[in-house]
């Protein structure tokens, strides 16, 4: 898993939190975005199978909104390899133009699950080319000086492991 930032494009972010961030600069600096990846290993999975569902799990760990508008969380196939090492906002990889999923701003709360429930097209197509999902606001360029965040764990140590990011799929073989 990792994380880039607009403000920080040519900067390598991973670590133990996934960010989506939306952000107006405080006097006119312009706005700022933080889009997550995250990258699950499909090899497990038989090659011919028939996806009923697929389910992403991510514990929220904090979040802000001070803005009136409705944003929401979308996931997007990614298309191409990224090393959580290396990614930067300027090197990113591109996503599919149609989202996988995508999830209200869960706002009011924390250290609570959110599940993003996956297209069963999409998922299938990711699992011969799985180069991981993308989360990001629907809305990045929410204006004046507002900020929407969500933070969700990204690892986790004991006695909470139960708390890193999940998978769940359902299948038939074919």
């Amino acid at each position: 898993l990792a994380w880039v930032d607009s403000t920080g494009a040519a900067s390598t972010w991973g670590g133990s939190t996934l960010f989506v961030r939306a952000r107006e600069i405080e006097g006119g600096g312009g706005g700022s975005a933080r889009r997550s990846f995250v990258q699950f290993d499909l090899s497990r999975l038989p090659s011919n199978i028939n996806i009923a569902s697929a389910t992403l799990h991510l514990f929220q760990n904090a979040e802000a909104d001070n803005t009136s508008a409705a944003n929401s969380i979308d996931v997007y196939r990614v298309e191409s390899s990224w090393d959580a090492g290396t990614i930067t906002w300027n090197n990113q990889p591109g996503a599919v133009s149609s989202r996988i999923s995508s999830h209200a701003h869960p706002t009011g709360s924390t250290f609570v699950w959110n599940d993003f429930s996956l297209s069963t097209a999409e998922f299938a197509a990711m699992i011969s080319s799985n180069y991981g999902l993308r989360l990001n606001f629907n809305n990045e360029d929410i204006g004046s000086t507002n900020m929407e965040r969500m933070e969700w764990a990204g690892s986790a140590a004991a006695p909470f492991f139960e708390r890193l990011p999940r998978l769940t799929v359902y299948y038939t073989e074919a």
